[in-house]
């Protein structure tokens, strides 16, 4: 049994909540759901700007931008385990392959992130336990 037995919530929304497999939105999950959907919507966002400018300087052969650079190199950065996933399995194209590859990116972003932050939180708390005692 899942648990929430509200009068409000309908029999569909309680099937959807078991087949879901009783899954709580615990802190760190939101966390990392948080993490993923930022670093989603900025990928996709400096993917769209860097390749606005580029096709728009295509024809007239100016030099990129600072920003035009950034946003490219940030393209790199963020796509890297894609990008190096999708060649070696030759997805090519949109698709739903690639779109599982890019949240699938994203999740592993943002568990590294949460994780990342958890060890840098754990080990500045277990430094002014030192400092303190």
């Amino acid at each position: 049994e899942c648990g929430h037995k509200s009068s409000v919530i309908g029999g569909w929304l309680r099937s959807l909540t078991f087949a879901l497999g009783c899954v709580y939105m615990t802190k760190p999950l939101r966390n990392i759901i948080g993490v993923s959907a930022v670093h989603f919507a900025v990928s996709f966002g400096a993917f769209w700007h860097s390749l606005g400018s580029s096709l728009g300087r295509f024809d007239t052969g100016l030099e990129a931008s600072r920003f035009d650079k950034a946003c490219s190199g940030a393209v790199d950065v963020l796509w890297f385990p894609f990008v190096w996933a999708g060649g070696l399995l030759h997805v090519q194209g949109p698709g739903i392959a690639e779109w599982l590859l890019m949240i699938a990116n994203s999740l592993l972003w943002g568990v590294a992130l949460y994780g990342l932050s958890a060890v840098l939180g754990r080990v500045l708390h277990l430094r002014q336990l030192r400092s303190g005692a």
